[in-house]
This record gives structure tokens, C-alpha cells and sequence, in this order.
């Protein structure tokens, strides 16, 4: 019966989506000559089908043009009076996978400043990114325009021509954002969960816990910082991969090598890797060949490397450091969609990689306790104490290998799934 459920169970998470580091982020395009103002709203087909009623493309790009209406609004940032649409948002032709809506606004002549007020999305999808980029008919210099990022809780943002959002934002304005930026990419990155709930499963200690995520940190700390600031880049095909590739590995570590087995994976998965590789060559997959060979040089090399469970232990701060470089290239994946503030690159990156310590921390702490709790509370002289007083009866476990063997499989599959679907397909 056992048995039966962690089959139902890794079905299910197999199920899920596999692109976990496809994020929710919007664009506008805002020109401004004289008393009107011409915008343009690019936003992915999959967010816009949350709207209601959406059944199709065409039909989310018409909902997308009536919710634009109601929640996008600009006024004179002086007078507070708004600006009127003269053309609605209606929906324009967009590329594949994506729906574009436009529209022109007319402000009062004597507009110096506006005052953007944006909602769209983000009561939907509340980690939802929006990048405006303002240009006005005296940009003939600057051809790109300035740019701001809006977010769930920073919503509002006053453009003036003669001032670029970043001043306006300020240092501390854009530490707070890429801030809460970092922490929304960590608790909605469905990888780097897994990963860390497989860095949980190996270390089952404070201390090692603490090692590993150190490890883990630099790691990701150095690569996030180079890629970001385009000192170093990586193919993004295989990082994703590897990533998938990591959380299989670190959860099987934490019961092949106590049976001493992991020198036997490595030769098992060799073979596997070939034939994968000779399929994503006939399917046209992105992963370069030269990637599956070090891979299975990897799988071979770490298998005969690791003998038994203090092996695994030994070399699992390098491992999550290297781990840690890969993983750092994914969380720059948002940097390079959202971009840093122009001024403020470092205090931009300062902020992200801080909100994904502190994310990361949350998550260890929160999975920390609740295992805490479900396996060691029922046991203690406090547990009982609490039953004795307020009539609670825990939940124990009495086999606690069981389910953690159980959710290392579970992770085996879905780290599994996730490399097989980014490197292959």
C-alpha cells in the first residue's frame, strides 16, 4: 500500500510544471510627444489565461485590453488629473506565446510629469514583474529610454523627463525592490525548494545544514554576481539541466550511500546519459554534446568518489558549492529579463542576492521546524507535556526512515524529470 502511494504521490509531482524558473513579467513601451502619450502592453499568453473567461489567445488579448482599462491608469503628476484615453486598449498583432495590446492617452498641455498607477496582474499573480520603459521626442540621445520595475507592493512610479526613475527610485528605493524581488524568485522557484529540501534530507543536522548551505551560497553568490553584471555567461540549456540534475543527485546521496551504492549509480547512469544524448541529437535538444560528456564523466567520477555516507558528507560542502555556481546562473535568469538600474547595478544586485538569503533562510527554517515538530515534538517531555495540558494528541511516526527515504525518492523523480524534459526536449 506504501508502495502505491509514493507511485501516486511522484506522479503527481511529475505533473507539475517542469519550467520553474518561467516568471511572470509584463511590458509597456510609452512614448510621449507633446500632449499624447502612445503605449504598448506585451504580456505572455499563459498569464494572460488567468483572466476570466479567457479560453484562447485571441480571446486573452481581448481581456487583457478590457482589464488594462480598468487597472492601468496615468494622470498629471501635478494636478492629479487623468490623462484620457483617446484609443483605448485594443489588442495589436504579437509574436508566438505572447498578446500585445495598445493604446494612446492625452494628457493636460501643461503636463510636465506623470503619474503611472498600475494594477494589472498583479492581484492575479502577486509575484507578477512589470517593466515600463518611458521614451519622450527628446530621446533622440538616449534611443533606449529609461526604464522602472513595478512589483506587487511598489505599484506607482512618476515618470518626469528631466529625471531618470532610477534617481527618482534612489539607492534605497532600488535595494528595497530587487530586495523583494530576491525573496519572491527564491519562494516561487520550485528548483531551488527541492534542492534545499534534498540539502535537509543529507545533512539531518544543524551543523551540516549550516555547511552546506554556506557552500550553496557561495556558490551561487559568485555566479549570480558575474552573470548578472554580463562578466561571464553560460548556456542556459545546460544550466537548467544540471539544476535538475542536482536535486536527483544530493536526494539519492542520502540513501544510496549509506548502502554504499553510489559507486554502482555512477556506472548505471553512464550508459542512461549516452542514450539520452543520442536523443536529444536526433530531436534537435539544445544540450551540447560536449555537456553530456562531461556529465557522464561527473557520474562516473562522483560515484567511485563516494563510498558510504560519510563520504557523501565529506565532499557535500564542494558539491553545493559547485551546485551553488549553477544555481547562480539560473537566478541571474531574472536579472537578465528584468535588468539592473542603470547607476545602480551593484546596489540592485546587492538587494537580490540579499532577498534570496534571506528567502532561502525562511525555507530553512520553516522546513527545519516542521520537521521538527512532526518527529521530534511527540517524543519529548514538552510533547507531553502539551498533551497532558491542553488534550492534543501528535502524530507519530514510528518508522521516520521510511518517510524520509520516501521523500528522497520523490525528489530522485521529480530532479529527474526536470533534467530529462530541460536537457532532451
Amino acid at each position: 500500500m506504501r508502495l502505491k502511494l509514493l507511485l501516486i504521490a511522484a506522479c503527481l509531482l511529475c505533473a507539475a510544471p517542469a519550467a520553474a524558473h518561467n516568471r511572470s513579467i509584463s511590458f509597456s513601451q510609452w512614448q510621449w510627444h507633446d500632449t499624447h502619450i502612445e503605449v504598448s502592453v506585451i504580456a505572455s499568453a499563459r498569464d494572460a489565461t488567468l483572466l476570466e473567461g479567457a479560453t484562447d489567445i485571441r480571446r486573452s488579448a481581448v481581456l487583457l485590453a478590457q482589464h488594462a482599462r480598468q487597472y492601468l491608469r496615468i494622470t498629471d503628476s501635478l494636478s492629479g488629473t487623468p490623462c484620457k484615453a483617446d484609443r483605448p486598449f485594443t489588442p495589436t498583432p504579437a509574436r508566438a506565446g505572447f498578446v500585445r495590446i495598445a493604446a494612446r492617452y492625452v494628457c493636460p498641455p501643461e503636463t510636465t510629469a506623470i503619474a503611472l498607477e498600475n494594477d494589472m496582474l498583479f492581484d492575479l499573480i502577486p509575484t507578477h514583474t512589470h517593466l515600463a520603459r518611458f521614451r519622450t521626442a527628446q530621446d533622440a540621445a538616449n534611443p533606449a529610454g529609461t526604464e522602472t520595475m513595478l512589483t506587487d507592493t511598489q505599484r506607482r512610479f512618476r515618470f518626469d523627463p528631466t529625471q531618470s526613475p532610477d534617481e527618482a527610485r534612489g539607492m534605497f528605493g532600488t535595494l528595497a525592490d530587487y530586495f523583494g524581488l530576491g525573496v519572491a524568485h527564491i519562494l516561487t522557484g520550485y528548483d531551488h525548494l527541492a534542492f534545499l529540501l534534498a540539502l535537509l534530507l543529507l545533512a539531518q543536522t544543524p551543523r551540516r545544514i549550516l555547511i552546506m548551505v554556506t557552500g550553496f551560497t557561495l556558490g551561487h553568490s559568485l555566479t549570480l554576481a558575474l552573470a548578472a553584471l554580463g562578466l561571464v555567461a553560460a548556456n542556459a540549456v545546460f544550466v537548467e539541466a544540471v539544476i535538475g540534475l542536482s536535486i536527483a543527485v544530493v536526494a539519492a546521496e542520502s540513501f544510496l550511500a549509506r548502502r554504499g551504492l553510489m559507486a554502482l549509480t555512477g556506472f548505471v547512469l553512464v550508459p542512461l546519459l549516452y542514450v539520452l544524448a543520442g536523443i536529444g541529437a536526433a530531436t534537435g535538444g539544445a544540450m551540447p554534446l560536449g555537456a553530456w560528456g562531461g556529465l557522464m564523466l561527473f557520474c562516473l567520477c562522483y560515484g567511485l568518489a563516494v563510498r558510504n555516507l560519510g563520504d557523501a558528507r565529506a565532499f557535500a560542502p564542494a558539491m553545493t558549492f559547485i551546485f551553488g555556481l549553477f544555481h547562480g546562473f539560473g537566478f541571474a535568469g531574472i536579472l537578465r529579463d528584468v535588468g539592473l538600474p542603470e547607476g545602480y547595478a551593484l546596489t540592485g544586485l546587492l538587494g537580490f542576492n540579499l532577498g534570496v538569503e534571506v528567502g532561502q533562510i525562511l525555507i530553512i527554517a520553516a522546513l527545519w521546524g516542521a520537521l521538527w515538530v512532526a518527529l521530534r515534538i511527540p517524543t519529548t517531555p514538552f510533547g507531553k507535556r502539551l498533551e497532558a495540558r491542553f488534550g492534543l494528541r501528535f502524530i507519530e511516526f514510528p518508522n521516520v526512515d521510511f518517510y524520509r527515504h520516501a521523500a528522497a525518492c520523490l525528489l530522485v523523480g521529480l530532479g529527474s524529470f526536470w533534467f530529462v524534459q530541460r536537457a532532451v526536449f
